[in-house]
């Protein structure tokens, strides 16, 4: 803010009225007049120059320190005898960091004051107004004095943004640079001359880029009063964190009516920011929060938030009487990627007691409702410049809401390189021999991990109970072509892991019941497997001509065959199992893994010499185009069919696994969208249902596959949108709408702007999602169990300020409707209104909202939300 004095500050209180009748008696020419979009950015070329001589009678302090530039478009009048010179239409003074600009501007050489007002057109409108700047404040005003030395001034009518909002007033005295006085003070965030609301004040004082004190400050809608009123107000300015009173929000819920958000903001140093609210309710309850945020440019920034309330229900004394306690704590932490790229520290946590997203009255997040669910995370990543690996630390904290049970993984530290390329000269995959494009790899990672009930965190149990190894992991890999078509990859895994606990188990002849031992000690174990990949591709054309509509058929064939080996490490030479008899001489022997209390456990299989097959299918054609000269366009008939299958050879029975085969496809653009996908089973089953080593081609049950389907998915979605039924065109064959403001037959010539609404499709846009899957599973025993599904979701704006979206579906095994939501919001000039209601299921809620857009006044709302608790009988 930079105006505002007193009015006894200037020397001659006359010279309101003597200039205002003289300038009202002008007539600016046939000009542009001086708009608000206009700026004094540059500096103007002068047409006359005002420096003031020294004069050995006045002291330093009374001389204009630096020349005074003025232009005018019309006439510059020097009344030397009165010494005061007047500038006419478009005049422009320049002084320091000090420009005017408007219709009319008169210099008082004598009392070193600037008066500018606008001028009367041709039709009587007041044009040209003063616009006032000074460094990078810009006012606009009807009218205004200026005192050059001592930068005093008073202004009518100004108006000026400041931040997000924009103040009014009916006349303003700068006291300083810093401090300055307004009277019939109006500040809202609406830029119209005529703003849907505002805060008016009779008497504000404002402290540049810092504070607005305001006396009985009231909020106006549409220039009518409302209650919301105060003895005062202050509101902050500028960019500066400042503490000050959070205040709260009023409306009414099943806790009877309530005050939301009442609390206190209090910054620590230039980069955090501390706010405490609490929550009160007539009926009992209380909630507090207390949220901390951080932010330091190019470096971080982050938050932490703590959430509690209690929640009580009936009246106290009576049975029917409880309290219910809930609470959530948040962190987050996000490092810029320009401050260190070789080591990042991010975290996102999110750990809360079991009802807190379906009891809260604050942070009803349906989703979560839906998903009982939470993810909490936390990684320190390190890189080292021009080396080959990385090592990271991560976190992980996993809570379900309908089991009770939390998995915590921490730490979790993984250490990576990559692939190296020993054989090859230049170090890449670009050696010309098989050897040189063999790589290695090696990638290491400890764990320390537990799953256990919520009422067990953070116990010595939890901690009893925790799992923790190390796994190394080395891939070895190399590819070369054979008859110049056919690629060949082998591979080797090497795995190797650490357990630091082992199980024993005997039989105990006294107890007469299985004894269980944890012996602590190191105890790595080592698994392999190695195999050999062979794949290519095989093109075929069908050439239709190209005069006919279909011109090509082009069929992709991409066949491959793999091999895998690993041993059998049941045998006793590797004693990954290990056996007793389990009830004395006469009982039977019992099998168990001694490593089964580690985290990583080696792989206990039989020998697997596997041989899997894999045939993937594309279908694409080539359409002649509608005008010749064009490109041919091409179009997927299928995007895919595949089919995979694998034999184990090393199996003593059931040595194929099932065939898979998938396929999908789009029609109409993309919009229709279909996948399907079946298993089958090489073998067959017997009358009782069982599954037997025949296969199943060899049964007289067979039909036209040689395989036993086990069941099959089928998958659609569809979508439409206003688009698909507006084909542009009008009513002479074009595809171009006539231009605004050219005539139709016999029709006369309208505005651009009504002409953008008759050309305007009418009823707004909208688009319809619609999603649909059945899944049959077919049991050995002839009988087969149905899953289907049906969603559809859509949204539809009837112009560009309402937007209404929903989302729905129907669950046919419970042959009801699923989760529903609607969506419904409208946008003004200055207010946003926001309805979600969710009508159905066990998650009944809904939420109304109506507040101002500008951030500054984002606490004028009102807030109406339920709990599913209201929708409980």
């Amino acid at each position: 803010m930079v105006f505002c004095g007193h009015l006894a500050l200037f020397s001659s209180p006359n010279l309101y009225r003597e200039d205002f009748a003289y300038a009202d008696t002008l007539q600016a020419k046939d000009r542009l007049p001086i708009s608000e979009t206009d700026t004094m950015e540059t500096s103007i070329q002068p047409i006359g120059i005002l420096q003031e001589k020294p004069d050995s009678t006045k002291s330093k302090n009374e001389l204009v320190q630096d020349p005074i530039f003025f232009t005018a478009v019309d006439s510059i009048n020097n009344k030397i005898r009165d010494n005061i010179i007047e500038l006419y239409n478009d005049a422009n003074v320049e002084y320091q960091d000090i420009k005017l600009r408007a219709g009319y501007i008169r210099i008082n050489k004598k009392t070193n004051l600037l008066f500018a007002k606008g001028l009367r057109n041709k039709d009587g409108q007041y044009v040209q107004k003063p616009i006032f700047t000074q460094g990078k404040n810009q006012y606009f005003t009807d009218s205004i004095v200026f005192n050059i030395k001592n930068k005093k001034a008073i202004t009518y009518n100004v108006k000026t943004k400041e931040n997000e909002g924009y103040i009014r007033g009916e006349a303003i005295k700068k006291e300083n640079d810093s401090v300055i006085y307004v009277r019939n003070f109006k500040f809202t965030g609406d830029p119209k001359d005529h703003p849907d609301y505002y805060i008016y004040a009779p008497k504000v004082k404002i402290i540049q880029n810092e504070w607005i004190v305001a006396s009985r400050p009231q909020l106006y809608v549409s220039d009518v009063p409302t209650p919301f009123m105060a003895p005062f107000g202050m509101l902050q300015l500028g960019s500066t964190n400042r503490q000050g009173i959070l205040f709260p929000t009023y409306g009414e819920n099943q806790q009877g009516f309530f005050l939301q958000n009442l609390g206190y903001y209090l910054p620590i140093g230039d980069y955090v920011g501390v706010k405490s609210v609490f929550d009160l309710y007539t009926r009992g309850g209380f909630g507090a929060r207390f949220d901390a945020n951080y932010r330091v440019r190019y470096k971080a920034a982050g938050s932490l938030n703590y959430s509690y309330q209690l929640t009580t229900q009936g009246e106290r004394g009576r049975a029917d009487y409880s309290e219910s306690t809930v609470y959530r704590i948040a962190l987050s932490h996000m490092q810029d990627s320009k401050f260190n790229p070789y080591l990042t520290i991010s975290a996102n946590v999110n750990y809360s007691s079991s009802e807190f997203y379906s009891e809260s009255l604050q942070f009803v997040d349906r989703n979560n409702i839906v998903n009982a669910s939470t993810a909490s995370s936390i990684s320190i990543s390190k890189r080292w410049p021009n080396k080959p690996y990385s090592l990271s630390l991560n976190g992980n904290l996993n809570q379900n809401f309908q089991t009770g049970i939390t998995s915590v993984t921490f730490p979790s530290l993984n250490f990576n390189a990559t692939r190296m390329y020993p054989f090859s000269p230049s170090g890449s995959s670009n050696g010309r021999h098989w050897w040189e494009r063999i790589s290695i790899g090696y990638s290491a990672q400890a764990s320390n991990t537990v799953s256990i009930r919520d009422s067990l965190l953070f116990t010595q149990e939890m901690f009893d109970r925790m799992k923790y190894g190390v796994i190394h992991n080395i891939p070895i890999q190399t590819n070369f072509k054979v008859l110049d078509h056919i690629t060949v990859t082998p591979n080797v895994n090497l795995t190797e892991q650490w357990a630091f606990k082992k199980l024993e188990k005997r039989w105990d002849e006294n107890k007469q019941r299985v004894v269980s031992d944890t012996i602590d000690g190191f105890f790595p174990t080592r698994n392999f497997n190695t195999g050999v990949g062979v794949s290519t591709q095989a093109y075929g054309i069908l050439d239709f001509g190209k005069d006919s509509y279909i011109q090509a058929v082009r069929h992709v064939l991409t066949p491959s065959v793999s091999y895998s080996f690993s041993p059998n490490y049941k045998d006793d030479f590797f004693g990954y199992q290990q056996r007793f008899q389990k009830g004395g001489v006469l009982g039977g022997i019992e099998t168990y893994n001694p490593y089964s209390l580690g985290i990583y456990n080696p792989s206990v299989g039989g020998m697997s010499n596997n041989i899997s097959i894999s045939l993937s299918n594309n279908f694409e054609a080539k359409i002649r185009p509608n005008v010749k000269g064009q490109t041919p366009k091409k179009v997927k008939l299928l995007d895919f069919i595949n089919l995979s299958t694998s034999y184990n050879m090393s199996a003593p029975q059931f040595n194929w696994s099932d065939v898979s085969l998938s396929t999908a496809t789009s029609f109409f653009e993309n919009r229709l969208r279909l996948n399907f996908n079946t298993s089958y089973d090489w073998y067959a089953v017997n009358s009782s249902g069982e599954r037997v080593d025949v296969l199943y081609y060899k049964t007289s049950d067979a039909g036209w596959f040689p395989w036993r389907q086990k069941g099959y998915n089928l998958s659609m979605s569809y979508g439409l949108t206003q688009a698909d039924f507006v084909d542009g065109t009008t009513g002479n064959g074009t595809k171009n709408p006539p231009q605004p403001n050219t005539a139709l037959p016999s029709e006369p010539k309208v505005a651009p702007d009504i002409a953008r609404q008759l050309y305007t499709p009418s009823g707004g846009t909208w688009s319809v999602n619609f999603s649909y899957s059945f899944s049959r599973y077919l049991n050995p025993d002839g009988s087969n169990r149905d899953v289907q599904n049906l969603s559809f979701s859509g949204n539809w704006n009837p112009s560009s300020r309402w937007k209404l979206n929903f989302h729905s579906g129907w669950n046919f095994q419970e042959d009801d409707v699923s989760f529903t939501s609607f969506n419904i919001s409208r946008e003004l000039d200055s207010w946003m209104m926001t309805f979600n209601w969710s009508p159905f299921g066990t998650v009944s809620t809904y939420n109304f909202r109506i507040a101002i857009k500008n951030t500054i006044l984002q606490d004028l709302k009102y807030d109406k939300r339920s709990s599913p608790r209201d929708f409980v009988d």
